[in-house]
């Protein structure tokens, strides 16, 4: 939807504001804004809003476009004059509502931290050393404890909150309230994430020069934010290649137009690595936003960048919704992670949110990967995004050797968990007096139990999903919800003990050697022809013998005609 009129065409009433409510509504509502509230209300406030019988929060979208036969109902409250977002992001807003089909008040309180309360920062107390005057002698006499505290404060350098010391030192109160007459410590208010430093360290210059391919690389995504107009690429390069030394200078180039930069990555463990370099590089202007952080610190730096105190955002898949107006330069790094789909509650696709994102902003995309998603590397070659490759790693170290073995020319240890080619690797490695390690995404000792006769295969009552076999505690186990039971003598259904297992996990690759199938009650598989776990039919009258494939539920089985 397109959120601008043309031109000479006024709102129909200034006075009237469309509201997103933060209740299960695929339309937003019209209120009226009274007088002693319009000077605050801007695009993007928190405000508090009558439904029915009750009061709900909600953000301004902007003056209403239509005005509706209905009686319209007033704001009562502006919770928070300063905006959560700008007009830049109605747009996507509205987008990734009507895409995903979520209501947009919903999608508004689940994305934008806070929810409906006032962004007021949390303060605690902190305490800190103070340099004695050079005319004042120490104090002479100081308990054992008041020392330790002291200790403790000037060992770490810095001021602590208070509840850290309480933590440390249980009944400090009334010594540091001493130490405080004293004038040996000075105990201040600070935000509860920290005071903020009196000297921020100043930026650092890159570590080394990037070679040929890096400043080709470089060069190509300047362009694309020098033109302010929707470019996407794909930054595809080998491991180590330096591919997070291309989008940090890219970003440079970004900040010197004047522009503002997104990075965003998939797991929270990498945002502070990332965060970190970007503060050594471009200073303090860097804001970090995941959902790992406290509420009260999210707030804080979602407010950061909504006041423009930050330029540049990184944080995981929910900073994509990040408030930056300027926006010149989207990072998305690792695309091809399934961690950018979020499913629970509001289910976007934090990529293709962020290419939506720079076709409304007219700014460079930059999809980063080693191995890139077949879908994004599919349309680098169609041409649809610009294809950055880095053929050859910056570091020393060589690339690793990669072969890969085709189990269908090894049908002769199709019962083996190990193959040939790889175990004679193994024994080689070995030999060597060198380490190995096997990687198999499979808990367990088997994956599937089902019976050879009538097919049933054990599932979770709860998921539906097949159980996994704990071989060492004799359990059929559930890996979504923890659903146990133990392993059947005999099948529910048709009542047969032929139980088989299928499947290989980590239990069963180390164990020391794979020993025969077992059925249920423990003994080992006869050798004769057509055995099945179940007690042989009588000898009188003819039978006849049944071979089909195993993925179907049967193996071989003697039955009557």
């Amino acid at each position: 939807m397109d959120d601008t009129l043309p031109e000479g065409v006024d709102f129909p009433d200034q006075d009237l504001w469309e509201v997103a409510v933060a209740l299960p509504l695929f339309q937003t509502l019209t209120y009226r804004l009274p007088l002693p509230l319009r000077s605050g209300a801007r695009v993007g406030c928190l405000v508090r809003v009558p439904v029915g019988r009750r009061q709900v929060s909600g953000y301004l979208l902007g003056p209403a476009r239509e005005i509706p036969e209905a009686a319209i109902r007033e704001v009562l409250a502006v919770v928070d004059s300063l905006p959560r977002f700008g007009p830049e992001l109605v747009p996507l807003w509205r987008w990734v509502a009507d895409y995903y089909q979520y209501p947009l008040g919903e999608a508004l309180s689940h994305l934008i931290p806070g929810g409906g309360r006032a962004g007021e920062t949390r303060r605690e107390r902190w305490v800190s050393l103070r340099p004695l005057p050079e005319d004042k002698p120490p104090p002479k006499r100081l308990g054992p404890r008041a020392a330790e505290i002291l200790a403790y404060l000037q060992e770490t350098g810095g001021p602590r909150p208070l509840r850290k010391l309480r933590r440390i030192f249980p009944t400090c109160a009334p010594i540091l309230k001493r130490l405080a007459q004293l004038g040996l410590i000075s105990r201040e208010e600070h935000p509860a994430e920290g005071p903020c430093p009196e000297t921020p360290s100043p930026p650092e210059d890159p570590p080394y020069c990037l070679i040929p391919e890096q400043e080709d690389a470089v060069r190509t995504l300047a362009e694309g934010i020098r033109r302010k107009e929707f470019a996407p690429f794909l930054l595809h390069g080998v491991t180590a290649s330096g591919k997070t030394e291309v989008y940090l200078a890219a970003a440079r180039e970004a900040l010197a137009q004047g522009r503002q930069v997104l990075v965003l990555l998939p797991e929270i463990a990498l945002t502070h690595p990332v965060a970190a370099e970007f503060r050594r590089r471009f200073g303090e202007q860097v804001a970090l936003l995941h959902s790992g952080l406290t509420d009260s610190r999210r707030l804080d730096q979602w407010r950061r960048l909504a006041a423009g105190e930050a330029q540049i955002a990184v944080g995981a898949r929910s900073a994509v919704f990040a408030p930056l107006p300027r926006l010149g330069l989207i990072v998305v790094d690792e695309e091809h992670d399934p961690a950018y789909k979020h499913e629970g509650g509001l289910p976007y696709q934090a990529r293709d949110v962020a290419l939506y994102r720079g076709k409304l902003a007219g700014a460079a995309v930059a999809l980063v990967s080693a191995t890139p998603a077949v879908s994004t590397f599919f349309r680098a070659r169609q041409g649809q995004y610009r294809y950055l490759h880095l053929s050859r790693r910056v570091t020393p170290q060589a690339l690793p050797e990669v072969e890969l073995i085709n189990l269908k020319e090894h049908r002769g240890a199709a019962r083996k968990v190990i193959s040939p080619p790889l175990a004679a690797a193994l024994t080689e490695t070995l030999a060597r007096g060198e380490q190995a390690l096997l990687f198999l995404n499979r808990r367990g000792y088997a994956t599937v139990m089902f019976c050879l006769f009538c097919g049933k295969v054990f599932q979770c009552r709860q998921c539906s999903v097949a159980l996994t076999q704990h071989h060492g505690k004799n359990l059929l186990r559930c890996h979504y919800c923890g659903y146990e039971m133990p392993v059947p003598e005999r099948c529910p259904a048709c009542q047969s003990t032929a139980i088989r297992r299928h499947g290989v996990g980590t239990a069963r690759a180390s164990a020391p050697r794979e020993s025969p199938p077992r059925c249920s009650g423990g003994t080992r598989r006869p050798a004769s022809r057509g055995w099945t776990g179940t007690p042989r039919p009588p000898a009188a009258g003819p039978y006849r013998y049944w071979r089909t494939l195993p993925r179907a539920g049967w193996t071989s089985w003697w039955a009557p005609r």
